[in-house]
């Protein structure tokens, strides 16, 4: 059978789970479109979105994609709101929704009339068939303002074009890493009210100035400083309503991106995931940061990046497949982190989108996830968190201000 024509073992499992909806609210400046003008222009674009057209039959192993023409009357939607009505209410609402069985899982919908002059489009999309970077893609395949090659996607890592061939060393570690991922979690589940399937989310900003500026002295990135403070927000979390939490570290997974300009518009799943403890928030930020940034320095390296991805994509299928269902299970919960950059600027018809927001999922017995999408200067992180757990409303709001209030010489001196 054709590799193309199967899905990845991880990719069966998330397609099959009802939890893993995942996509994009992209927020414009301008007059809402008719929706058969939209329609117009998604068909126009569909031979270069096969996520579009694909179902997945079958599970585990056996499992295959088939291609099934989308019906645009079925996916595509407009709801008018009320004037002053929150987008993120119709949302919350929206993503609730099953996808149909027997279509492709996914929708696209227009939100307007909740103020003069903005509108926004919902897009979300089954998990097993895109991650973060094919999210990305198809919003550059449909609101790019000038076509994006796959070299030059946001879909795809920094100088992936030629990638170098890794050294046992790199192997070693990328071993260790991946192995890392699937270890039991010594926190998670909460031991005292447990975990539901419901999920709440809320959404937040912060400068990326900011969290690139933070990061800077240690030789970070956005997504060292990202990391550092939702790890720092969570540990003061879990202080408060963790029987067994000493505050000295915290587990966080990482999603790493794998995908490369061969691959820009595959669907399914091209990352994998990382799990590193993060020094909690007894430790000074410096330090937290410099913990963090030494942690993903080989990530950052092109021989460890490719190491990860080619153990990722040769271990046997049936490895994989059991390791996986045993990755998501409770027990191996912990702080979840994504991170994905637009790089270019998007539109529809001449209307700038000026702003980004994501949804994503939270694992089982999983305290936060937390996504962040940078776009335009302006970094937006949603957090999904479980309502069984207490006090978790105000952590999209704690982690805005722990980044708003670092101070400079508590990030910019080496403790």
């Amino acid at each position: 059978m054709n590799r193309a024509t199967r899905p990845s073992p991880l990719d069966a499992i998330l397609y099959h789970d009802p939890l893993m909806r995942v996509g994009f609210i992209l927020h414009l400046s301008g007059q809402a479109p008719p929706l058969d003008h939209l329609a117009a222009h998604v068909r126009k674009r569909l031979d270069e979105l096969p996520s579009f057209s694909l179902t997945l039959k079958g599970r585990g192993t056996k499992a295959l994609w088939c291609h099934q023409p989308p019906d645009l009357d079925h996916h595509l939607r407009a709801v008018e709101l009320p004037a002053g009505a929150d987008v993120y209410d119709s949302v919350r609402e929206l993503h609730k929704e099953p996808f149909a069985d027997d279509r492709p899982p996914w929708t696209m919908t227009l939100l307007h009339g909740q103020a003069p002059g903005q509108y926004s489009i919902f897009y979300r999309i089954n998990h097993g068939l895109q991650d973060g970077g094919a999210i990305a893609r198809t919003l550059e395949v449909l609101f790019a303002t000038e076509p994006i090659d796959a070299l030059a996607s946001s879909a795809v890592v920094h100088g992936s074009g030629v990638p170098p061939r890794p050294a046992p060393r790199h192997y070693a570690y990328a071993a260790k890493l991946l192995a890392r991922s699937t270890a039991k979690s010594l926190l998670w589940p909460h031991p005292e009210v447990g975990y539901s399937t419901e999920r709440v989310f809320h959404w937040t900003v912060v400068p990326t100035t900011t969290l690139r500026n933070m990061a800077h002295a240690h030789g970070g990135s956005v997504n060292d400083a990202f990391v550092a403070t939702l790890a720092r927000t969570a540990s003061q979390w879990a202080a408060r309503h963790h029987p067994h939490y000493d505050g000295t570290g915290l587990p966080v997974m990482l999603a790493i991106n794998n995908r490369r300009p061969t691959v820009v518009d595959a669907p399914g799943n091209r990352a994998s995931t990382g799990r590193f403890k993060v020094p909690g928030h007894l430790d000074p930020l410096a330090r937290t940061l410099e913990a963090v940034v030494a942690a993903t320095r080989p990530l950052k390296q092109p021989p460890y990046r490719e190491a990860v991805r080619r153990l990722s994509e040769n271990i046997p299928p049936s490895v994989i497949d059991r390791s996986f269902r045993s990755f998501f299970t409770p027990e191996r919960a912990a702080v979840c982190s994504s991170n994905v950059s637009i790089r270019h600027p998007l539109a529809l018809a001449g209307t700038p989108v000026h702003a980004i927001d994501g949804v994503t999922v939270l694992p089982l017995g999983a305290p936060v996830s937390v996504a962040l999408i940078s776009y335009q200067g302006s970094s937006r992180a949603v957090f999904v968190t479980d309502p069984v757990l207490p006090d978790t409303e105000e952590l999209h709001q704690e982690w805005s201000a722990a980044v708003a209030d670092a101070p400079p010489q508590a990030t910019n001196c080496r403790s």
